[in-house]
């Protein structure tokens, strides 16, 4: 199932470790606002062995993509981390985290505008929204 979620994203400049809380105000974390592609599947496990009274296993594979480049404000690495806030103020939070780790480009035909690409191309969980 892929769902398709306009998010606020908050980012660091510098590539820092940050706080949910401190979004409004650490200066070296920035806000943009994204269309993000989440796509999550369920597995069944093979199971290994035959046993007729098995009881069966799932496993959730989930992969996010930004297709479309986003407005940012200048920053000093293209590694980083980022935090996604849904239109009900809730956090994604995924593989038992919710800062992830990124790549951003910059669109050299706009350098106000870039890229986001997220290093962990699968997580093995499923997508949670949490309440802060």
């Amino acid at each position: 199932m892929t769902n398709t979620i306009d998010c606020r994203i908050y980012y660091s400049m510098i590539g820092e470790h940050f706080n949910i809380y401190d979004r409004n105000t650490d200066p070296n974390l920035v806000q943009t606002r994204a269309i993000i592609h989440i796509h999550s599947e369920k597995f069944e496990l093979v199971p290994h062995g035959y046993h007729d009274d098995f009881e069966p296993e799932f496993e959730h594979v989930t992969r996010m993509e930004i297709p479309h480049d986003v407005k940012g404000g200048a920053f000093f690495t293209s590694d980083t981390q980022c935090i996604i806030v849904n239109g009900k103020n809730q956090i994604l939070k995924l593989g038992g985290k919710y800062r992830f780790d990124v790549k951003m480009y910059r669109n050299l035909n706009d350098p106000g505008m870039f890229s986001i690409l997220f290093k962990d191309k699968e997580i093995t969980d499923e997508p949670k929204w949490i309440s802060f």
